[in-house]
């Protein structure tokens, strides 16, 4: 085999024994059929384990997953001129109002995140009274992360998928993605989450 496809193929190699261990398999056989001791993974979802009883990189992950429903937002609804639903759908709806009717032009960027983390004060004030003082720090992370996501990550002047149904399933999926993964953390997005 050439070298490209051998880099290729441990590449591949390496991500596999990476989502292994990070989903829990036993082991790893190489091709030849024998175990090779530099591959053999504990047994148990040891790295998700680890992540999830660790407060920093439960924090990091729900982060992770507010910049991944943030490209799901941009890359594939808001090009199409779709609106999302709760809170930022509003935000998005007030957006659109600004821009038509008042004139206002802010770019490649959207400033219904800037909108979505306003609207949240109250919504916050009110957590904070009712659920606790860990959660609400939790969330005000989080919703300043995915403010500032959404503000930042460009919208593409032409829709990366056509087809309306394929772009909502893959936004859909990938926002789904990215919320479970900030509520498995023990954190919320903000908005109607709370």
């Amino acid at each position: 085999p050439s070298s490209g496809s051998t880099a290729a193929c441990a590449i591949v190699s390496d991500l596999y024994i990476f989502l292994l261990s990070f989903f829990g398999q036993a082991r790893i056989i190489v091709p030849d059929g024998s175990p090779s001791p530099e591959y053999i993974v504990r047994e148990g979802p040891a790295m998700l384990y680890n992540t999830l009883h660790n407060r920093w990189l439960r924090l990091i992950a729900a982060v992770v997953g507010e910049l991944i429903s943030a490209l799901a937002l941009n890359l594939f609804i808001v090009p199409l001129n779709l609106y999302t639903g709760g809170t930022m759908g509003v935000c998005q709806l007030v957006r659109t109002l600004l821009q038509t009717y008042g004139g206002l032009d802010f770019g490649p960027y959207d400033v219904a995140g800037i909108l979505y983390f306003i609207t949240n004060i109250p919504i916050l004030i009110f957590a904070y009274k009712n659920l606790g003082r860990g959660l609400v720090i939790r969330t005000v992370i989080c919703t300043v992360a995915y403010s500032f996501f959404y503000s930042i990550i460009p919208t593409p002047s032409a829709p990366i998928v056509n087809d309306y149904l394929t772009a909502c399933l893959l936004g859909g999926i990938l926002t789904g993605i990215g919320s479970g993964i900030v509520l498995t953390c023990g954190c919320s997005g903000g908005g109607l989450d709370i």
